[in-house]
């Protein structure tokens, strides 16, 4: 009995131990299976793919709605980014291109230039260093100015009522210049207001109304006038020392009657030879005469933009006398 109890006890413990073994193997198996294959460079291909849809997201969560602005310009006082300007983008105007009436308030630069129509032209003038120049009346929709312009060429291609672009103009006191170096290209017609107009025309010739010798002499006027009358004497030219001027001064006057009044005529340098041309007992046209008082006693003097024209006694025709044999004086 007793070794019958101790027989099945031992059959006992060896069962236990065959399960704890096959339990121990099926333990093992499920923990050491092999895993199923994977492709190369997966883990790499669904993380860049990760990035990019993340990237994406937050780039449509950064992109303003259609008709909205971004956070940054909706902060108070931000202003709208402004395009630099360029050639175009000025009003149609290049960055270097100046109006009149801005010339005349701040000068111009040899870099910049003006577009206007030449209103009026000068005759040609001769310096006194024996340089040729003539003035330009040009005026735009804003203003009008008047130019010194040097060179017989430009006094030849350059016409009246026609538009121009001056560039590489200078400053020289008063007068704007248009010089050898500049240039003056012919353009599309300015339109020009009517009153730029008769100023562009006074700038070149101012008002010189006609004016008796009476009033001449009993008003003073400050600006040019015009008078007619017989001429009754001329005198020899002269040579006068004058201020600012190294050399002497050509200088010839006449006497010029008008019914019971007389005044006398003094002419001044390149306009002394116009006087070669007048005549004892003959009527004539004096325009663009400068008044002056000296000593209490009223005179006439030439300007540079002095014209004679000879007035026939048996016609109310004028002739001027601006023909190549006379020559004339502005």
């Amino acid at each position: 009995m007793g070794s019958e109890q101790s027989h099945n006890t031992h059959m006992h413990r060896l069962g236990l131990s065959f399960q704890l073994f096959f339990f121990f193997l099926l333990h093992k198996q499920k923990v050491t299976a092999p895993q199923s294959p994977r492709k190369p460079g997966l883990d790499q291909q669904k993380t860049r793919t990760g990035r990019t849809d993340y990237q994406k997201k937050r780039r449509r969560e950064e992109e303003p709605e259609e008709g909205t602005s971004p956070a940054a310009d909706q902060l108070e006082g931000s202003q709208p980014v402004k395009k630099p300007k360029t050639r175009d983008s000025q009003d149609g105007k290049a960055p270097w291109r100046k109006s009149i009436f801005d010339l005349k308030s701040s000068g111009i630069l040899e870099t910049e230039e003006i577009v206007g129509k030449v209103v009026k032209k000068s005759e040609l003038l001769t310096s006194t260093i024996k340089t040729f120049y003539f003035f330009l009346g040009v005026a735009d929709e804003t203003a009008s100015v008047k130019l010194m312009v040097c060179g017989k060429d430009h006094h030849r291609q350059i016409k009246e009522g026609s538009s121009y672009i001056f560039r590489n103009l200078t400053q020289d006191g008063i007068y704007v210049k248009v010089n050898a170096s500049s240039k003056v290209s012919e353009t599309k017609p300015v339109i020009v207001p009517e009153e730029f107009e008769r100023e562009a025309e006074r700038l070149v010739y101012p008002e010189s109304p006609l004016t008796s010798i009476k009033d001449i002499k009993s008003s003073r006027p400050q600006t040019h006038v015009s008078v007619k009358g017989t001429v009754t004497e001329i005198y020899p030219v002269n040579k006068v020392k004058v201020k600012h001027k190294e050399k002497k001064t050509n200088q010839r006057s006449f006497k010029l009657s008008q019914e019971d009044e007389e005044i006398s005529v003094t002419m001044w340098d390149e306009a002394t030879k116009l006087i070669k041309y007048l005549s004892v007992g003959h009527v004539f046209l004096l325009e663009y005469m400068k008044p002056n008082e000296y000593r209490e006693k009223v005179s006439l003097n030439s300007s540079k933009f002095t014209k004679i024209t000879k007035v026939p006694a048996a016609s109310s025709r004028t002739c001027c006398l601006c023909d190549d044999s006379f020559p004339q004086h502005f």
